[in-house]
C-alpha cells in the first residue's frame, strides 16, 4: 500500500495544527480540547475498489490491530496528552497482509495545569507557604516567650522588691509588738507605701499587656490619669498639648511600655523634687516619628550629680535607647526641668 492522504476531522470542530504544509502530513498536532478525531484512508489501487481490506491501530492507544474490512475510517476519542502513531495496511491482492503500511504521527499537546513548569510552580508556592506558616510559627512561640520572659522580669524587679520590704517591716513590727516604748508608725506607713507601690505596679504590668491599649487614645486616657492624679493635688497647673493625629496610631507592647515609664518616671519626678507651679507636657507626631516634651517650672537641679533619689535619670536613658530613640534631659538650679524624648513608632 503506497502512501494515502489522510483527510483528518475532528468532532469538536476545532481547527486541527498540521505541522507539515505539504499535500502528504506526516504529523497531526492538536491542543488538549481536541481529544476526538477521525481518520479517513484508502488506497491508491483504484482498480479494486470495495475489494480493498484495511486493518489499522493507534500506538500509544492500543497496540492490537483493529479490522474493519472495507470500510477507511478510524475515530478516536479521548485521546490523552501525549504522542501517538497510527499504523494503516491493505489487503487486496493475495488475501495476506503486506510489510508495507502507512502511517501518520499525532500529538495532542499538554494543558497548562499539566506542564512541568505548572507543578514546579506549584510545588514552589506550596513549600513557600509552609516555610512562611513555620516561620510565622516560630516569630509567635518567640514572641510569646518573649512576653513571659518581660512579665517574669517585671513581677521580680517592680513587685518582689517591694514584697521582701513589707516582709522585713511586717516582721521588725511583729517582734516589736510587745514593746510599749516601740513607735511602729514610720514602719506601717512604709509598709503602706510598698503595698502601694505593688497595687501599681500590677496595674502597669496588666494594662501593658493587654492588646486593646495599643491604640495611642488609651495610652493618652492613662497619661491624663496619671499626671492629674500626682500633680493636681499639689497645686500644679496642668497644660497638656496631644497632637490630634495620635488617635489613629498604635504602638508595640514594647514600644508602649518603655514610652510609658519614661513619662510616668518624668511626672513622679517632678511630684517628688521640683517643687514648682506649672508643668507642661507635649506630645506630636511628625510623619512616623514621635516628639515627647516635658517641662517644670520647679527648683531643677544639676543634671551632673542628678536627682536624690536613686536611678531615675539612667532608667530614663536606658529605656529611651530600647525604644531606638533619643532623650535630652536639660536642667539648671532654681531654672526648672525640660526632658525631650524623640523616636520612631513603626518600621
Amino acid at each position: 500500500m503506497e502512501r494515502s492522504h489522510f483527510p483528518v476531522t475532528d468532532s469538536s470542530f476545532i481547527p486541527v495544527v498540521l505541522k507539515d504544509t505539504s499535500e502528504f502530513a506526516s504529523k497531526v498536532v492538536m491542543k488538549y480540547e481536541q481529544n476526538v478525531i477521525t481518520l479517513h484512508f484508502a488506497s491508491t489501487d483504484y482498480t479494486m475498489q470495495g475489494n480493498i481490506r484495511y486493518r489499522y491501530k493507534l500506538q500509544g492507544f492500543n497496540n492490537t490491530w483493529i479490522s474493519f474490512g472495507v470500510v477507511g475510517e478510524a475515530t478516536y476519542t479521548n485521546l490523552n496528552s501525549s504522542n501517538y502513531t497510527f499504523f494503516v495496511p491493505a489487503n487486496y491482492k493475495n488475501g495476506t497482509w503486506g510489510s508495507k503500511m502507512t502511517s501518520l504521527n499525532i500529538g495532542v499537546i499538554s494543558p497548562w495545569w499539566q506542564s512541568w513548569w505548572f507543578y514546579l510552580t506549584l510545588f514552589t508556592i506550596v513549600s513557600s507557604n509552609i516555610y512562611v506558616l513555620y516561620r510565622y510559627k516560630v516569630y509567635q512561640t518567640a514572641q510569646i516567650e518573649r512576653l513571659r520572659n518581660r512579665i517574669a522580669r517585671d513581677l521580680h524587679d517592680e513587685v518582689g522588691s517591694s514584697i521582701s520590704t513589707i516582709a522585713i517591716y511586717s516582721r521588725i513590727a511583729y517582734e516589736q509588738s510587745g514593746n510599749e516604748t516601740f513607735d511602729n508608725k514610720p514602719l506601717l506607713k512604709r509598709i503602706t507605701d510598698s503595698a502601694t507601690e505593688i497595687m501599681e505596679s500590677m496595674n502597669d504590668i496588666v494594662w501593658n499587656i493587654n492588646t486593646q491599649n495599643d491604640n495611642f487614645e488609651h495610652i493618652i486616657s492613662r497619661m491624663r490619669e496619671h499626671v492629674y492624679q500626682l500633680l493636681e493635688a499639689k497645686g500644679y497647673a496642668i497644660h497638656l498639648d496631644f497632637d490630634q493625629h495620635l488617635n489613629q496610631i498604635k504602638l508595640s507592647m514594647e514600644k508602649r511600655r518603655d514610652f510609658y515609664l519614661i513619662y510616668k518616671e518624668a511626672v513622679n519626678n517632678i511630684a517628688k523634687y521640683a517643687d514648682g507651679k506649672n508643668v507642661w507636657i507635649t506630645l506630636k507626631l511628625h510623619h512616623n516619628e514621635f516628639e515627647f516634651t516635658i517641662k517644670d517650672d520647679g527648683k531643677g537641679f544639676d543634671t551632673e550629680s542628678g536627682r536624690e533619689g536613686g536611678n531615675g535619670l539612667t532608667n530614663m536613658r536606658y529605656r529611651a535607647a530600647a525604644l531606638n530613640g533619643g532623650i535630652k534631659i536639660t536642667s539648671h538650679p532654681g531654672e526648672g526641668t525640660e526632658i525631650i524624648l524623640t523616636f520612631i513608632g513603626s518600621h
